[in-house]
């Protein structure tokens, strides 16, 4: 471990080829780290699966992007502009995995900067900031606060994104056409694209969203990429139409209609944190693995846990439970 003394850094670089929701993650140090350094000028690479939440990110000057290993092109830009950039004041490997990634240990050999920081692990012995984590199951937050803690930088465990106001409008404006009463209940079923046992089944949101229907809630659906078939087929379950599906968009647009809900509800993704990174209150289904590590927390955000890798086996009544308690406590207020 490195004692951080570098004082007014003008140029900071930092990396992190992981998914969406990871970024979001991360945004609490990325708040402290720009409170600190209010001048400096912060440049995040990120990689293609996380590439459309970084301009929802309000604490980074810009980014760039590590492309899948077919991208050469793009690849060979992020290349010139690594050897092009000069020297940094300050490096900050944001990854805290055990293992360095391929293209994670080739940026870090190949980055010129006055000061290393990361998280301890083989192939970075000689960063100046090396940060131990806990024997064990860390939370994601927590080992962001330990490199915040070492790095003597300011740290609220609430992930923030933002929207932009020509999204909002766009929300706004097909949101009010839906005609959706208050309380809006958005359901997002999961990325279809991971495996069975993080996904909580579709005949279960199909059978909660009959139930809550009968009883008039408002609903309305998020699709991501190569959903909307799927996401379309609930809603015909459930007796309502496809324009109450949104999506798929862009993420900077589906984050303004996320905003315009009042509860967002699904299988914990990335879509979960996007949705309370910008204040959304969320009703997540979690396998015990990712409650441990990735859960949500704070008084707006409700979780029901299923099996250790499965959250399959959460029952439809203990969900419609949790959105009435919530639904209410909201309305009260």
């Amino acid at each position: 471990m490195g004692v951080f003394s570098l004082e007014r850094p003008r140029r900071i670089l930092m990396f992190y080829p992981r998914r969406i929701g990871d970024w979001v993650v991360v945004t609490p140090f990325l708040r402290g780290l720009r409170e600190k350094f209010p001048e400096t000028e912060i440049v995040a690479v990120a990689s293609a699966k996380s590439a459309a939440v970084m301009p929802l990110i309000p604490f980074i000057d810009r980014f760039h992007v590590l492309g899948r290993p077919e991208n050469i092109g793009q690849n060979l830009r992020l290349l010139k502009f690594l050897f092009t950039s000069g020297i940094w004041d300050l490096y900050i490997d944001l990854d805290p995995n055990p293992a360095f990634s391929r293209g994670g240990w080739i940026f870090a050999q190949l980055t010129r900067a006055e000061i290393k920081a990361g998280f301890e692990r083989i192939g970075n012995e000689k960063f100046q900031i090396r940060v131990h984590l806990p024997e064990g199951e860390c939370p994601m937050l927590e080992r962001y606060a330990i490199l915040a803690r070492e790095m003597d930088i300011p740290y609220q465990a609430r992930p923030e994104l933002r929207v932009f106001s020509e999204d909002e409008k766009l929300a706004e404006r097909e949101i009010q056409n839906l005609n959706l009463a208050r309380p809006r209940i958005l359901i997002h079923p999961g990325d279809l694209k991971r495996e069975s046992g993080v996904r909580w089944p579709m005949e279960k949101f199909a059978d909660l969203g009959k139930r809550l229907r009968s009883e008039n809630f408002s609903l309305f659906f998020l699709a991501g990429p190569g959903e909307r078939p799927w996401v379309e087929n609930l809603a015909a379950q459930i007796g309502i139409e496809p324009s109450y599906v949104i999506g798929p968009r862009p993420l900077k647009e589906a984050a303004a209609f996320i905003r315009q809900a009042d509860l967002f509800v699904s299988s914990l993704n990335g879509s979960s944190h996007v949705a309370a990174a910008l204040g959304v209150s969320t009703l997540s289904l979690y396998m015990g693995y990712d409650w441990k590590i990735w859960r949500i927390t704070g008084d707006r955000h409700l979780g029901l846990v299923g099996e250790e890798r499965n959250c399959r086996a959460i029952a439809v009544e203990q969900v419609y439970a949790s959105i009435k308690k919530t639904t209410e406590r909201t309305s009260s207020k």
